[in-house]
C-alpha cells in the first residue's frame, strides 16, 4: 500500500502531467482560434473586394443609363430633323412640280405668251412656295425655342 506521502506526490506528478497537457491543449486551441480570425479576414477581405466590384458594376450602368439619354436626345432630333425634310419634301418640292407640270398642260396657246406668262407664273408660285415653308421653319424653330 502507498502511503499518505507516496500518494500525494503521485497526485502531485498527475497533476503537473494534466497541466502540461492542459497547457498544450491551451496553445493548440489559441492556434485554432488564430487560424480562424485569418480565414475570416481573408473572408472580410474577399467581401470588400465584391462591395468594389458591385460599385463598379453600379459606375458602369449608370455611364450606360447616360449614353442611352443621349443617344435617345440625338433620336428625337433626328426625327425632328427628318419630319422637316418630309414636310419640304410634300409642301415644297411637290407643290412646285405640280405647277410647272400645270403651266406645261397649257401647250395649245401661243409659245411666246405661253412662256413669258407661265414662266413669269411658274416663278411667282415657287418664289411664294418657298417662303412658305421658310415661314413654317421659322415658326418651328420659335416654337421649339
Amino acid at each position: 500500500m502507498m502511503t499518505i506521502d507516496e500518494k500525494l506526490d503521485f497526485l502531485i506528478d498527475n497533476v503537473g502531467i494534466t497541466n502540461g497537457r492542459l497547457d498544450r491543449l491551451e496553445v493548440a486551441i489559441e492556434e485554432r482560434f488564430d487560424k480562424v480570425d485569418e480565414r475570416f479576414e481573408q473572408i472580410d477581405a474577399k467581401f470588400e473586394q465584391i462591395d468594389e466590384r458591385f460599385e463598379q458594376i453600379d459606375e458602369k450602368f449608370k455611364e450606360i443609363e447616360e449614353r442611352l439619354e443621349d443617344i435617345n436626345d440625338r433620336i428625337e432630333k433626328y426625327e425632328i430633323s427628318i419630319k422637316s425634310i418630309q414636310l419640304t419634301l410634300e409642301n415644297e418640292i411637290v407643290r412646285n412640280i405640280n405647277f410647272v407640270a400645270e403651266g406645261h398642260q397649257d401647250l395649245t396657246r401661243k409659245l411666246d405668251d405661253a412662256l413669258t406668262v407661265e414662266n413669269e407664273k411658274e416663278m411667282m408660285f415657287i418664289r411664294v412656295n418657298h417662303l412658305d415653308n421658310e415661314v413654317r421653319l421659322i415658326k418651328e424653330k420659335l416654337a421649339v425655342v
